[in-house]
């Protein structure tokens, strides 16, 4: 015997419509997050992860309890 789905809420679209983004919001995000690679850093606490980091040639400052790392794309 199916379920009676008559008595079953309708789902309402919380969200607003996103539109996609074009090249340049793209580009912009882009250079954005090549910024903060490059000039502030992320910091990494996993030790497996900060190597493979480190072997592909970003500059690893470690402190006390955490490491950030740096990447130059130059």
């Amino acid at each position: 015997m199916a379920p009676k789905v008559d008595m079953l809420p309708t789902l309402k679209r919380g969200l607003p419509v996103v539109e996609p983004m074009d090249a340049d919001q793209e580009e912009r995000i882009h250079e954005a997050s090549l910024s903060i690679l490059e000039d502030v850093g992320v910091v990494f606490r996993d030790p497996i992860a900060l190597a493979d980091w480190k072997k592909a040639g970003a500059d690893i400052r470690r402190k006390e309890f955490t490491s950030i790392v740096a990447w130059s794309w130059t």
